[in-house]
């Protein structure tokens, strides 16, 4: 073999186990997203332009279906997008942002509107408590209301703690930027703050 041909054939075999890496790392965070749409995501940073579901149905060796159905599950996140290209009548796509920027903003996004989800929820519970703890009766269910609320409350004030430092949707993304406004005299009154509550 030439050495060209095994500088090729080397970069392939690195290029592939890097896309079948991130496409295991994508797909164990996120239950909608498979290997598949790990790999389209590994794909599109490597190119670093937009490619339409063609050229990466080709290059993954996977149906145009199986595709679409990632990157769509992939949009819903906020972590890749559509986009026109001139000349051509196909979507394309590309990543929202920075890789891998685009990933931990979207997981800290998706954290905190379960988070949020979650509080709701407690929220009524500790309601539905504290009406039947509102009768006669044992103590029980006021317990249980004010236990359930500090959890829901607990919940909400994180859900709004990761929308203050997250930009907003659409927005430019840079983690970097994101981290620098944790300065680290903020971390030290929080930490003093969390000791002492």
């Amino acid at each position: 073999m030439k050495r060209e041909d095994h500088r090729e054939a080397s970069v392939a075999r690195e290029r592939a186990l890097f896309v079948d890496t991130v496409g295991t790392e994508i797909s164990a965070i996120w239950r909608n997203v498979t290997r598949l749409g790990g790999q389209c995501v590994a794909a599109l940073y490597l190119w670093n332009e937009p490619r339409s579901m063609d050229d990466l149905s080709e290059e993954l060796g996977r149906s145009k279906s199986n595709v679409f159905a990632n990157l769509r599950a992939l949009e819903s996140l906020g972590i890749v997008r559509r986009v026109r290209v001139a000349g051509s009548a196909r979507d394309h796509f590309e990543l929202a942002a920075e890789y891998p920027d685009v990933l931990v903003v979207a997981f800290v996004r998706h954290l905190g509107r379960t988070l949020h989800d979650k509080s709701n929820e407690l929220s009524a519970i500790a309601a539905r408590l504290r009406v039947a703890s509102s009768g006669p009766g044992p103590e029980e269910a006021a317990v249980l209301a004010a236990r359930v609320a500090r959890l829901g409350e607990t919940y909400a004030t994180v859900a709004e703690l990761i929308d203050g430092l997250l930009p907003e949707p659409g927005k430019p993304t840079d983690l970097l930027s994101i981290l620098g406004r944790i300065t680290p005299a903020l971390v030290q009154r929080a930490v003093r703050l969390l000791r002492h509550s």
